[in-house]
């Protein structure tokens, strides 16, 4: 009985082992590659909940127009993001150029985003920590950001796209990640183009934080 009781107990613990083991083999082959990328990307909109100030709705004028202080309060955040992303930005600009490469070759997938995500993940946050401080000092919401955005992209003539992991982020069964496309649409305000003309270039180079929602 002894004898079978102590050969129990080493099957046991062989058992054990193999099983913690095959844990261990499957959160750094597995979880730590896929979560990591998602971690990233919750984390992203977690700031933004918790750490952003204003969260009052904003209702976009009728006219379409800006304002020279909403211009002067959005390139503010922007130079404050790039000179926190600094060397980074090759990285961000390296994993917008592949989702829009996989979304030219119908192959946008959620494997293609967690890759790109798993890259720039610390650029990532580094820079989203700074935008939301920016935006705070800004007194910006988020609504109001992205809309600045877009007009001033719109009234420059310069393309501008966003990738939406919104799904992913949410745990949606078959999940979809997706490339927006924001296009030019109807009569651009004169007053939008003058505030624009003075940043075309700086625009240019911050487009990749707004593929990213930077």
């Amino acid at each position: 009985m002894k004898k079978t009781g102590v050969a129990l107990l080493i099957a046991g613990g062989v058992l054990l082992l193999a099983l913690g083991g095959a844990a261990t083999v499957f959160y750094v082959r597995v979880y730590r590659p896929i979560g990591s990328p998602l971690m990233a990307m919750a984390g992203g909109k977690t700031l933004e909940e918790r750490r952003l100030q204003n969260h009052a709705e904003f209702l976009p004028p009728a006219s379409g127009q800006l304002t020279a202080e909403q211009t002067t309060r959005f390139v503010a955040v922007e130079d404050a993001v790039l000179k926190q992303v600094a060397s980074g930005i090759a990285v961000l600009t390296r994993g917008q150029r592949d989702l829009e490469q996989a979304r030219g070759a119908d192959a946008l997938s959620v494997q293609a985003a967690l890759r790109v995500f798993g890259d720039i993940k610390d650029v990532y946050l580094n820079a989203k920590v700074a935008q939301i401080d920016a935006m705070n000092r800004a007194n910006f919401s988020k609504t109001e950001f992205e809309w600045v955005r877009r007009q001033l992209y719109s009234a420059a003539g310069l393309r501008l796209s966003q990738v939406d992991v919104s799904e992913l982020i949410a745990g949606v069964p078959d999940a979809t990640v997706v490339v927006r496309q924001f296009e030019l649409t109807g009569d651009v305000p004169e007053q939008n183009q003058r505030l624009a003309l003075p940043f075309v270039s700086r625009l240019q180079t911050w487009s990749t934080l707004g593929f990213f929602g930077l």
